[in-house]
């Protein structure tokens, strides 16, 4: 009974090691991802895209939406505000500083909405 304990023992360890050498060398040197700076590099993009108006006219800081919004959240809104149809239109109510309401044809309106909302719960 004790060697069965034992054994088992053992097993679970070189388990563990085997696990943790696998997860050691599953990864090129180059392929850990810095979330940081990532995230850096992200607000880079917003910032060159209309999209960070469209933040500001919602009140939204900036920093606050790069901080917690997900970044698959923000790379959906990247690739929305770079592929939208309606940039002139855009461009206009940017400029003229529309109401917020009046942005309902932004791809990305709904969603910003939605984080300012939350945003103003959280404080």
């Amino acid at each position: 009974m004790v060697l069965d304990v034992l054994t088992m023992v053992f097993l679970v360890l070189a388990i563990g090691i085997i696990i943790a050498v696998l997860l050691e060398y599953s990864h090129a040197p180059g392929d850990v991802i810095d979330y940081c700076e990532y995230r850096k590099n992200l607000l880079a993009i917003v910032q060159h895209l209309r999209l960070c108006s469209m933040i500001s006219l919602l009140n939204i800081p900036i920093k606050r939406y790069i901080s917690i919004v997900p970044v698959t959240e923000i790379e959906d809104h990247v690739s929305a505000c770079k592929t939208c149809g309606e940039l002139e239109t855009c461009d206009r109510c940017l400029r003229d500083g529309v109401p917020a309401k009046d942005m309902s044809f932004c791809p990305n309106y709904v969603s910003l909405v939605e984080l300012k909302k939350m945003l103003h719960k959280t404080g």
